[in-house]
């Protein structure tokens, strides 16, 4: 197998992985957009940008199959869905976010160790939680904005997220050692080629 179909079946696992139950913001897109930077920047060209769309395909995927599965907002994921018009500006922050996650993920993979993997997981939480919130931020101003939070000042929507923030930690520290250390496994294994 190469690095690209590694990172690609991570990417549909990573999306189907969003449809079971979980915490809010315990997800492993931060982590796939920390791996395929890694593995996909060193190449040229087209790898270059797979890379970027790696974490943003799993977002896209399972987003459309949460949406498909619960569409009426029943459940508290399908809710997210439908709470607000202003959904959509708050989720291009998400996606930027998400894009810029590989770049971090290209300085891991320049010399790939764990305090690399480490510092480029903290990295990426960081930029999610900043992105995201401040997308809040502006979507809460959106016409007809729903949400179960009162209307908040900029820092007040940071507060606010902190909680969650716990979660994306989390999320992104242990699926960050797993991609990670399952990638070292096969590379030591050559079961994945140096290939692009």
């Amino acid at each position: 197998m190469n690095r690209f179909a590694f990172v690609l079946i991570l990417v549909l696992a990573g999306a189907f992985s969003r449809l079971i139950p979980h915490e809010y913001n315990l997800a492993p897109v931060a982590a796939l957009g920390l791996l395929s930077g890694a593995v996909l920047m060193q190449g040229r060209g087209q790898q270059r940008g797979w890379a970027v769309a790696m974490p943003i395909l799993a977002l896209l995927v399972s987003d459309v199959l949460i949406f498909a599965l619960d569409p009426l907002g029943t459940s508290p994921h399908g809710q997210f869905f439908h709470n607000s018009l202003g959904f959509v500006l708050q989720r291009l922050f998400d996606f930027g976010s998400f894009a810029l996650i590989p770049f971090i993920g290209q300085w891991v993979g320049r010399r790939l160790n764990a305090q690399r993997v480490l510092t480029g997981a903290l990295a990426g939480s960081l930029v999610f939680f900043l992105f995201s919130n401040f997308g809040y931020y502006l979507a809460q101003s959106f016409p007809f904005a729903g949400s179960e939070y009162p209307r908040a000042s900029l820092l007040g929507c940071y507060i606010q997220a902190i909680p969650f923030y716990r979660a994306t930690l989390l999320g992104d520290l242990a699926y960050s050692a797993l991609f990670f250390g399952a990638y070292a496994y096969l590379l030591r294994s050559r079961r994945i080629s140096q290939a692009a």
